[in-house]
């Protein structure tokens, strides 16, 4: 069996665990009206995916403080699994719970991945 076979094996038993649904809203671009910027997207309903974790990190802003103090903020990061096939970038919108997240990664997609797993924040 060739590497590719069994990536398609792993990719096919990874998403068996799929077992919720989301909408993906496809970033489209802006468009202008009374010259505010307005974002376009299409949903795609119904999508399988699993949320796998949550995890916090703290980003710190050196430069916006003096030497001796650092501001920090805590960041809410999701990863969640998509199938393979679901084309995302940057710019795209998952709605999950019927809460709206900003997908923050994507990983290179390459004939041997076997899950495709994104990193999505919370929307403020």
């Amino acid at each position: 069996m060739s590497w590719t076979d069994q990536a398609l094996t792993v990719r096919a038993a990874s998403e068996s665990f799929l077992v919720d649904t989301c909408t993906v809203r496809t970033f489209n671009g802006y468009s202008t009206i009374d010259g505010e910027y307005t974002e376009s997207f299409t949903n795609v309903n119904n999508i399988p995916c699993r949320l796998i974790n949550r995890q916090g990190s703290v980003v710190q802003q050196p430069d916006s403080q003096e030497r001796a103090m650092q501001l920090l903020t805590s960041v809410n990061t999701i990863r969640i699994q998509l199938p393979y096939a679901v084309a995302l970038t940057e710019k795209d919108k998952i709605i999950y719970n019927n809460v709206t997240y900003d997908v923050t990664y994507v990983p290179v997609k390459h004939s041997l991945m076997g899950a495709f797993v994104v990193q999505i924040e919370k929307r403020k």
